[in-house]
């Protein structure tokens, strides 16, 4: 759970002193949990176990599988809603942070194609808001502006475009032969009923 709402920034909150220590206490271990799950790796089992569990697919899953799915996915979503640590960020300028590791081994791990797919699939449309809510934290902290450009580069892209329009042909030409198949067999069935009687 985010420390902020433990934590409400009010003026209360400001001027109680035990309970602004009480907060860095709690965002420092946050943090600390957050440099530890990129350490050892944690995302590489994350993702070993949420391939497994998503191949059995939604019929194959007992009631424990879809509770253990959805706490994976409740963990992700609270280490990446941790906050990037300030004196990190300040001592490191052009180094990666915490949260960029973090997010870079979702990436190498697969993580984020699976879930793009629990975003997408009918199946798991239960983990939905939860996978895209994950996705919007990944891209919290990048520049819009930056992710823009970056589609459009990709969008523009000349080997990409000629792979999809082969497919496109490969896929017109499959269909093409099955209407003239299609047509072909039609024709000769009603040649042969017309010339038999």
């Amino acid at each position: 759970m985010p420390v902020l709402l433990c934590f409400e920034q009010d003026d209360s909150t400001k001027r109680d002193k035990l309970a602004a220590k009480l907060h860095l206490e709690v965002n420092n271990t946050l943090i600390a949990y957050k440099q530890l799950f990129v350490k050892f790796n944690v995302m590489k089992v994350f993702s070993s176990l949420l391939s497994n569990l998503l191949q059995l697919g939604k019929s194959g899953r007992t009631d424990d599988d879809d509770i253990m799915l959805e706490r994976l996915l409740i963990t992700i979503r609270n280490v990446l809603h941790v906050p990037s640590d300030s004196f990190e960020d300040e001592q490191f300028v052009n180094s990666l942070s915490s949260h960029d590791l973090l997010v870079l081994s979702i990436v190498e791990y697969g993580i984020a194609d699976l879930l793009f797919y629990l975003s997408g699939s009918k199946d798991e449309e239960q983990h939905c808001l939860l996978s895209l809510e994950i996705i919007l934290l990944i891209f919290r902290d990048f520049d819009s502006a930056l992710l823009a450009v970056q589609n459009t580069s990709y969008g523009n892209d000349s080997k990409i475009d000629k792979e999809l329009q082969e497919i496109k042909l490969k896929e017109d030409g499959i269909k093409q032969k099955k209407v003239q198949n299609e047509e072909h067999s039609t024709f000769s069935f009603w040649w042969n009923f017309c010339h038999s009687g």
